[in-house]
């Protein structure tokens, strides 16, 4: 007689998750929220599981990307993990704006560019 022993589903955990996992808790309360429950869910359940941990996904091959371009993507994950939505940004940053003038903070417009004169013959 053949004996089948319990087979656990297989599941793929976000990036996100992992990070969460592994990185020092935040002083941020939405975000120290988050990666605690990310932790205790992960103590709860992930013996229910069987995680791939011995096989590697290739992972995309992306073009360089600018690096201007790649810090923007960088801060756009850190909001959308610290606000829940962009209002919740505006009124943040308006806040620091506030705060920052009143410790004395001046803003300088950037300069202007250049205009260029050109000759008419």
């Amino acid at each position: 007689m053949i004996k089948y022993g319990e087979i656990k589903p297989k599941v793929y955990i976000e990036t996100t998750v992992v990070s969460y996992l592994v990185a020092r808790l935040s002083e941020d309360a939405t975000l120290g929220a988050r990666q605690r429950a990310t932790r205790q869910l992960w103590e709860d359940y992930s013996d229910n599981f069987e995680l791939i941990e011995e096989r590697h996904m290739k992972e995309k091959q992306h073009p360089p990307m600018d690096p201007i371009l790649e810090e923007c993507y960088k801060m756009k994950e850190e909001f959308a993990a610290r606000f829940k939505n962009m209002q919740e940004l505006v009124d943040y940053l308006k806040a620091e704006n506030i705060r920052n003038k009143a410790a004395g903070w001046k803003y300088i417009s950037p300069p202007s560019p250049p205009t260029k004169h050109h000759k008419q013959d």
